[in-house]
C-alpha cells in the first residue's frame, strides 16, 4: 500500500478463469488470480489517483 500512497504504480487483475472471481488490485504484477490461481487473467497497469484536499 505504501507504493500506491507514494504515487507508485498499481495493477488491476481481472480473473477470466472458470470461476471469474472478480477484479483485484495489487502493487505488483501477478501471473495468476490471487483467489483461485487461474492463469487466465487480464492485468492492467494504472497510476494511483492524485489525492485532493476538499
Amino acid at each position: 500500500m505504501a507504493a500506491v500512497e507514494a504515487g507508485g504504480t498499481f495493477y488491476e487483475v481481472r480473473c477470466r478463469g472458470p470461476r471469474k472471481c472478480g477484479t483485484f488490485v495489487s502493487v505488483r504484477s501477478l501471473d495468476a488470480c490471487p483467489k483461485c490461481g487461474s492463469k487466465k487473467i487480464i492485468v492492467r497497469s494504472a497510476e494511483a489517483a492524485a489525492k485532493t484536499n476538499t
